[in-house]
């Protein structure tokens, strides 16, 4: 291994910046930053698509996740057909919840079908 250290790994909140040289890797400032820095690049994969895991367990977690995010507003406002007929209501139970809950939801159950068909093609 050379000594050289590349630009990529003096930046704050990339892998390798907290434990670095001379370093423990308990400063709780770079492990909020590396932490954040891992958290943008899961978000970044499951909205444009790249999320992939071979671990079914992951699979059943991602699924089970996407699906209940997709059921639960149309669980929610079917359960109790009365509050539906209050003002704002369709706004406050349906809508809302589906501009919310459904990208999530959807994305995550993308990243699955993805992940599948990756595994078995």
């Amino acid at each position: 291994m050379s000594k050289h250290k590349s630009k990529d790994s003096l930046i704050p909140g990339k892998i390798g910046y907290r434990t670095r040289e001379g370093r423990t890797g308990l400063d709780p400032i770079d492990t909020q930053k590396e932490t954040s820095y891992m958290e943008g690049i899961f978000l970044r994969k499951l909205f444009t698509g790249k999320l992939r895991t071979r671990n079914p367990v992951y699979l059943v977690v991602m699924a089970t996740i996407g699906v209940l995010l997709v059921l639960f507003p149309l669980i929610g406002s079917l359960s109790d057909p009365r509050a539906l007929s209050q003002p704002n209501a369709l706004r406050d139970q349906l809508v809302i919840p589906i501009l919310c809950l459904w990208p999530v939801g959807g994305a995550l159950l993308f990243n699955v079908i993805a992940s599948l068909r990756v595994r078995h093609s």
